[in-house]
């Protein structure tokens, strides 16, 4: 039975005053823009803006979920703050860091990921006089910003035509669009993913300080909130390293340069291993255990479109996990609207990887992105954080808001090998030619 959808004044003005906010914000951010990647920011501002109120419209008519009770807490916690800001503030920034802090609302334990979510929902709905709608709007502003910044560092080192398809995967992609516009925990790892990729633009130029600040906060920002998303993050990097380090020898991936993927491998270890130590659950040693237990919850949480990897272990899983996170659901598999767009959405995105492969066949799209740093990088990064998100889900509508982080540089990759017939260019090339731009 839909829930009741309370809708009050005070929402409606501090709507309106986040959209004024979000017009004035990218009207500064697309000046130097070409006309049509301008087009592609204010279709992706006005697709974001509509999914925020969509989402709240779901979430509180028909669905329910994890953002009714962030925003129940969440206002709680800000109404406390307007009551006594300087004496609960210090409170709320230590239970947004994982410190366990007690604080005077019922039910509420800080400490983990989702104690840190419900800190940070108490900020969100102070700013906003508690008022949810504006809260999905204001995220939403700041997931497209996050995704600009992204789709500007991918920019940087593809070739200039492939900056459209790219910016449509960054700004554009339905899934991502709708999941990153609420007031969960997906949205914040998207922001953090955007304030890396700016940072990392920004030790190209003279303020390299500020660049790396900005990373260590986007990183510390996903490892509160979604912690899972590092250690595919630090894989990737190594990659990127690996790659980068080839091309400037003049070497494809047959070629020798040992001590650079050593040194990527360190890279990608280091950052496992310490997530790992601070987040034992995403040990190593623990990860085979973490999978089992997230699929038996899953099996016994029916949600309506639940399904089972088979296998007798997680590694004979793990290509089946591959190929639902890549392809699933399916339009057959539809039970009901959001899943119906999801399809859709997954549809198209195996119509175009099927082209890249039938334009350049598997070798030859192979070679392009182990041949191009910032493919690998994105390729890296949809397998890994793929396959976890893969194996540690039961449910086709969980696994569309889990993978969201992972869509853009998916999309990124198929779509630029679907583009034209470039993949059998020469891994020398390539890598002469990522280096150059």
């Amino acid at each position: 039975m839909p829930l009741s959808i309370d809708v009050s004044p005070v929402d409606l003005l501090m709507v309106a005053m986040v959209w004024v906010l979000s017009v004035l914000v990218v009207s500064w951010s697309v000046k130097n823009e070409t006309a049509a990647v301008q087009r592609l920011i204010w279709y992706g501002l006005l697709a974001h803006q509509i999914a925020a109120v969509m989402m709240f419209i779901v979430t509180f008519g028909f669905t329910g979920g994890d953002m009714r009770v962030y925003a129940r807490v969440g206002a709680q916690i800000a109404r406390l703050m307007r009551d006594d800001f300087f004496g609960v503030v210090p409170t709320v920034i230590a239970g947004f860091l994982r410190f366990e802090v007690p604080i005077p609302v019922g039910n509420v334990a800080f400490g983990s990921a989702t104690g840190s979510m419900r800190a940070l929902s108490g900020i969100f709905m102070f700013l906003v006089f508690d008022s949810l709608p504006a809260v999905c709007c204001l995220i939403s502003l700041l997931t497209l910003l996050a995704k600009l910044s992204i789709f500007r560092a991918l920019r940087q080192e593809l070739a200039p035509q492939d900056s459209k398809v790219v910016a449509v995967g960054c700004l554009l992609l339905p899934s991502v669009v709708f999941w990153s516009s609420g007031l969960l925990k997906e949205p914040m790892a998207i922001i953090g993913l955007g304030i890396i990729a700016h940072g990392v633009r920004l030790l190209r130029t003279k303020r390299r300080l500020r660049g790396l600040i900005e990373i260590v906060l986007g990183g510390g920002l996903v490892f509160l909130l979604k912690g899972y998303v590092l250690p595919p993050l630090a894989l990737s990097v190594g990659a990127w390293v690996g790659v980068s380090a080839q091309a400037r020898k003049g070497r494809g991936m047959s070629g020798a340069a040992p001590l650079y993927w050593l040194l990527a491998g360190i890279l990608g270890a280091v950052v496992i291993i310490a997530t790992g130590s601070l987040m034992p659950q995403f040990a190593v040693d623990n990860l085979e255990d973490e999978f089992v237990e997230a699929q038996a919850i899953g099996a016994r949480t029916e949600g309506g479109s639940n399904y089972q990897l088979g296998g007798s272990s997680i590694f004979a899983q793990a290509p089946v996990a591959m190929a639902t996170v890549l392809f699933r659901p399916f339009l057959f598999e539809v039970s009901n609207a959001l899943m119906l767009l999801s399809a859709i959405e997954m549809t198209w995105l195996t119509a175009l990887a099927v082209l890249a492969l039938v334009r350049s066949g598997l070798l030859a799209s192979l070679q392009r992105i182990t041949s191009d740093r910032t493919l690998m990088f994105c390729f890296a990064f949809t397998l890994s954080l793929g396959m976890g998100v893969g194996l540690a889900t039961t449910n086709l509508g969980t696994l569309s808001r889990y993978r969201m982080p992972m869509m853009p540089f998916y999309y990124a990759v198929i779509a630029v090998l679907a583009r034209t017939k470039q993949t059998r260019r020469t891994a020398d090339a390539l890598g002469a030619g990522a280096l150059e731009r």
